[in-house]
């Protein structure tokens, strides 16, 4: 009976060994016939798709898919090829004509620092982001260092408090020009009198009234 199974435990080991080295024969043999192909179907200059298909070696890695089935940017973390890429500070590669476009593509704002700034346009920071010159001073820091709030002007003494009251929304203290007092209470929207490009505050239907003295 011991003799019968130490004869099957042989068997399964010589049939696993021989399953793994069949695999990995399989793999070796794969491996160099799409060396082959590649050189027999591609030219010099040329990169194999995964899908069959064969692309300039360029296009790899350049933020589009060429390939069929995308293995062309595949692998390509610390890799941007092209003139059409740029690459990040954390590795990743954008297309080029996202840089210096007042959008943080990168995810680290690399592409948007050293820019080259409109001065009748864009507000430079001190990290070298460029900003809509209208978001200097508005109460919001769009420069992620900040400084396109510092050395701002304290607020005007024409400004007048008020309150906002809302039946939805809790009670908001803003501060707001006097030059809507001839409007009704729909058409007082206390956000086309905050400067910037977000909207700081946004209640209607809303009802203004003067903070008592």
């Amino acid at each position: 009976m011991l003799k019968f199974v130490l004869l099957v435990c042989l068997v399964l080991t010589v049939t696993q060994a021989v399953k793994y080295h069949k695999s990995k024969l399989q793999f070796a043999q794969k491996r160099s016939l799409m060396v082959k192909r590649q050189a027999t179907i591609c030219g010099e200059n040329q990169f194999l798709c995964t899908s069959g298909e064969c692309i300039l070696s360029e296009w790899t890695c350049d933020t589009q898919a060429d390939c069929a089935d995308g293995s062309d940017e595949k692998e390509c973390e610390c890799v941007c090829r092209g003139d059409r890429k740029f690459q990040c500070h954390n590795g990743h590669c954008i297309p080029a004509s996202f840089v210096c476009d007042l959008d943080n593509d990168c995810g680290d704002n690399s592409d948007e620092i050293d820019c080259e700034c409109d001065p009748t346009t864009e507000f430079r920071c001190n990290n070298g982001q460029c900003i809509n010159i209208d978001w200097r001073c508005d109460n919001d820091a769009d420069c992620f260092d900040a400084s396109d709030e510092l050395g701002c002007p304290e607020p005007s003494e024409g400004l007048l408090d008020f309150i906002v009251v809302s039946s939805n929304t809790a009670s908001k203290h803003v501060q707001r020009p006097d030059v809507n007092a001839g409007l009704s209470a729909d058409e007082r929207d206390v956000t086309s009198y905050l400067p910037g490009r977000r909207p700081r505050l946004q209640v209607l239907p809303q009802v203004l009234r003067p903070l008592p003295a």
